[in-house]
């Protein structure tokens, strides 16, 4: 986005330069004024302003040699004064000027120096042309100082408003960057998932076609049974995905926590035995049922899972445990708290300052989506999921979730 300041200052010049132009044709037959005396200051009026936004063009981090400049114009415009009538001159107008420049380029402070120089110079000049304050001149002075702090007010004000409308835009523009990778992942993810529904329909098909044998080993009907469990979690996904990100049909239902986090670990528990990763798992007793849509937070734990084998490559171990806690969320006077922690490196203080942002990743083939979805899931829960490090190490993820009892929640 360009500079707003610099686009405003050349704007700012074509309009100082035509005024003054004009005024010098339009006044060319005025009596008070005396020539060439008044050209040349009407020139180094021009002059200065000009000066003035090439300075805030090509420094503008610092205003205060704008400022100076502005200021400068007010000792040419009490110079113009003099040759223009002197205390009856109009020209007196001309202190708005250097006043309209700090209220719409510069900033509030300087805004006020250069109203404070402009009220300086004209009581100067005032005082030097009556020679003593009289009832006439402290009124047109006080008149004068009204004028120029409501002009500064105004136009330091109308800036101000302008540029927080122009840094809402500039951030509603960033919004919609950023969401530009969502729309298309989302638009590639229901492509995805729905050339995957052919295929897991024929896998579940098999599935219950083996598993109907009375022949089959015991071993083998449980590995069976456990690859069919991830196939239907799949497909489950699937639907979510094409029901517009799992935000359409979705089904909820009141389950003991230690229901999802066991079917969770159903389907992942083997994958981490054989990363050497060993699982412990403590539950409160009593606790809440949650009400959840089941896939979705199995997906969400399944995710939390992943990321603690991958975090140790040469095996560990992750603890989970529940527990009740009183923390108030979604109108709920108790809630469910799930705490996940492994045993690897944790995180930087970097990367889990960026952990739930989209497309933040630290794996070289990850999508970075996981942890966000993960975050929306609990979100669409009543709940929340934040993550630390642990205090003896290792990542820690906390996930609450609102308790119910007797279908109502709690």
């Amino acid at each position: 986005m360009p500079d707003v300041n610099g686009v405003h200052a050349k704007r700012y010049e074509t309009i100082f330069s035509v005024f003054l132009a004009a005024l010098a044709f339009l006044w060319r037959d005025n009596p008070n004024l005396e020539y060439p005396q008044i050209l040349y200051l009407f020139l180094a009026l021009l002059g200065l302003n000009l000066a003035a936004g090439m300075a805030l063009r090509l420094w503008p981090r610092r205003p205060g040699l704008s400022a100076a400049i502005a200021l400068a114009n007010c000792g040419v415009i009490t110079a113009a004064l003099r040759y223009s009538g002197g205390a009856d001159s109009n020209l007196w107008a001309l202190y708005l000027l250097p006043i309209f420049t700090a209220g719409l380029l510069l900033g509030a402070r300087e805004a006020a120096w250069i109203t404070g120089g402009a009220v300086a110079f004209n009581a100067a000049f005032l005082l030097h042309e009556a020679g003593s304050w009289r009832d006439a001149e402290l009124f047109l002075l006080a008149l004068k100082t009204g004028i120029f702090i409501l002009a500064a007010a105004v136009t330091s004000t109308a800036s101000q408003n302008h540029q927080v409308a122009v840094r809402a835009l500039e951030e509603k523009n960033d919004e919609l960057e950023k969401a530009k990778p969502l729309a298309e992942m989302g638009m590639l993810s229901s492509g995805v998932a729905h050339d995957l529904k052919s295929p897991l329909s024929v896998i579940l098909g098999t599935l219950e076609m083996m598993l109907a044998r009375e022949d089959l080993p015991s071993e083998t009907r449980a590995q069976l049974e456990r690859v069919g469990s991830a196939a239907r979690h799949c497909r489950d996904i699937v639907v979510s995905v094409l029901s517009l990100g799992g935000r359409g049909r979705r089904e909820f239902e009141e389950k003991a926590i230690e229901q999802v986090v066991g079917a969770a670990l159903y389907v992942y528990g083997p994958s981490l035995a054989q990363s050497g990763i060993a699982v412990e798992c403590s539950y409160e007793p009593g606790l809440p049922k949650v009400s959840v849509c089941t896939y979705e937070v199995q997906r969400l734990l399944l995710n939390l899972l992943a990321n603690a084998r991958d975090a140790m490559p040469s095996g560990g171990q992750v603890r989970i445990r529940a527990q009740e806690t009183r923390i108030p969320i979604a109108g709920a006077a108790a809630c469910v708290r799930l705490v996940v922690e492994d045993t690897g490196p944790g995180f930087t203080e970097s990367g889990l300052s960026n952990l739930f942002k989209p497309f933040a990743t630290t794996k070289g083939e990850g999508t970075g989506l996981g942890l966000y979805l993960c975050r929306l899931i609990a979100m669409d829960h009543g709940g929340s999921l934040r993550a630390d490090n642990a205090p003896g190490g290792g990542a820690r993820f906390e996930l609450l979730l609102p308790g119910c009892r007797s279908g109502v929640a709690v």
